[in-house]
């Protein structure tokens, strides 16, 4: 079931639910991708990275899909090898990428653009919200945040990264009200 996408100045959000466990969930997910439109009042989610590449803050898209593990553990062992499940797949648009990180397409970042796709298996957020203490809807809105950040290139894979990485999470939870897991 694809619901209906928002579009606003900003961000263009297409959710997919491909497990009813996610039914009503949408709504969810369009509050914190919202809150890090290029144009967010209390700072963007968007923005550092991709501004810093060479385009200007313009119309984003995001596809998200909502679904199972047994599907995103198809996911995760087709295209990284890996066959678990996890709670969150980031799947960047190589252009929407700064150029620090693109393995091609270097070329300036237009005014507008394709951010990537972010997929979330229902079990593993909930296994992972009962392991951090954390509600469901809480650790969801941790899991939208740590995938919009890789489709912006950050990761984790040094301490380094780690540690810009969380910096970025925790700014961008608290701006939603809600603790990181690791706090």
């Amino acid at each position: 079931m694809i619901s209906p996408t928002i579009s606003r100045p900003g961000l263009r959000v297409t959710v997919r639910c491909d497990d009813p466990r996610w039914r009503g969930w949408p709504a969810l997910v369009r509050r914190v991708l919202r809150a890090g439109e290029p144009r967010a009042r209390a700072g963007p989610l968007i923005g550092p990275s991709i501004s810093k590449s060479g385009g200007a803050p313009g119309a984003w898209s995001v596809g998200v899909c909502l679904t199972g593990d047994a599907q995103i553990r198809r996911y995760n062992d087709t295209y990284r090898g890996v066959p678990r499940a996890t709670d969150v797949l980031s799947f960047p648009a190589v252009s929407a990428l700064p150029a620090s990180v693109r393995d091609s397409e270097r070329g300036a970042l237009g005014a507008s653009g394709t951010l990537g796709d972010l997929i979330l298996a229902y079990e593993s957020v909930a296994r992972q919200a009962r392991h951090c203490g954390m509600a469901h809807g809480t650790y969801t809105m941790f899991a939208l945040v740590h995938g919009l950040l890789h489709l912006q290139g950050l990761d984790h894979h040094t301490a380094s990264a780690a540690a810009a990485m969380r910096a970025r999470e925790v700014a961008a939870l608290r701006r939603l009200g809600v603790r990181h897991p690791a706090a």
